[in-house]
């Protein structure tokens, strides 16, 4: 069943949704609601258009509608443009990358995607905005995926992802601090080449994006 569409106001964002995913429901480009002035405060509070939180709110303008001529009798093409989104994970076993194993990306309701990692253990595909989730099979490994639902670095859920993400962490990521979360810190550090501390201080927080974006 289609999403509904997303009329001009301000739309507060559910859990999973992005900008590219507002913009796609709203017919805008992404850019077009990132950059307008009154997203300002927005993008400088979460700096990444993916990666936003559930009751963030997004100005969305009127459409502006464009008309062109056409001469009757004759046959026209009009192509819609739109951008998907990036979907790309790096694949690692005990740091290696899985360089060349086949994969296959099930997503609910569209064709599966079939290929193969390349040197560095990574898949790198386009998927509609509107994807939340997926299943990545990878011979008899199964992963299931979220897809838009990475919270920002500064809130400790966001850390606890990432962590999760890298392998350091196994707890549950509810953003609730614990044990696990403070050894999975330590971990980190150490691996990082950090002073060891078990807190989140910002080169650590900086170190932890940094690894996370790159794989």
């Amino acid at each position: 069943m289609p999403e509904p569409t997303i009329g001009a106001g301000r739309y507060k964002v559910a859990d999973g949704e992005s900008v590219p995913t507002v913009a796609l429901r709203s017919g805008h480009f992404w850019e077009t609601l990132w950059n307008h002035p009154d997203n300002a405060a927005l993008a400088a509070l979460r700096k990444d258009a993916t990666i936003l939180v559930p009751g963030d709110e997004i100005v969305v303008p009127p459409i502006e509608v464009k008309r062109t001529a056409a001469a009757t009798g004759k046959r026209h093409v009009f192509r819609r443009r739109g951008v998907p989104s990036r979907f790309s994970v790096q694949i690692l076993d005990r740091d290696e990358p899985r360089a060349n194993a086949k994969y296959r990306l099930e997503i609910h309701g569209r064709p599966a995607i079939e290929g193969a990692l390349d040197a560095n253990g990574t898949l790198d595909v386009f998927v509609d905005a509107t994807v939340t989730s997926a299943t990545l099979v990878i011979g008899d490994e199964i992963y299931e995926i979220e897809i838009g639902r990475l919270r920002p670095i500064d809130a400790l859920d966001g850390i606890q992802q990432r962590l999760k993400n890298l392998g350091y962490y196994h707890g549950d990521v509810d953003g609730q601090p614990g044990a696990a979360t403070t050894e999975a810190i330590r971990v980190f550090q150490a691996a990082a080449e950090l002073p060891v501390t078990g807190e989140m201080d910002d080169t650590t927080r900086d170190a932890l994006s940094t690894a996370h974006d790159q794989r």
